[in-house]
């Protein structure tokens, strides 16, 4: 089974819950050997998403945000699925 690769996004209100989440992901017996990526845009978050799937792992996309940049990170979703269906 692919391992999971945790590639990590964040809008500029959800950098605090982002860095929790992924510390726990690293704290956790069962999860610390999660591979864990930070993806400074939405594009890096596109590249990243492809390499992890290109090595074999399972890409897994974490977003965090706060709902006063709910447009922004539908945005950045809208621009992330439009690029894996271009390929």
């Amino acid at each position: 089974m692919p391992r999971p690769v945790i590639v990590a996004h964040h809008t500029r209100s959800g950098l605090a819950a982002l860095n929790v989440v992924t510390a726990a992901l690293q704290t956790d017996r069962e999860t610390s050997g999660v591979e864990v990526r930070f993806a400074r845009d939405r594009s890096e978050l596109a590249r990243e998403l492809r390499s992890a799937d290109a090595v074999g792992g399972s890409p897994v996309a974490a977003w965090s945000f706060y709902s006063p940049d709910f447009l922004a990170s539908q945005e950045d979703l809208v621009a992330l699925r439009s690029s894996r269906d271009r390929g």
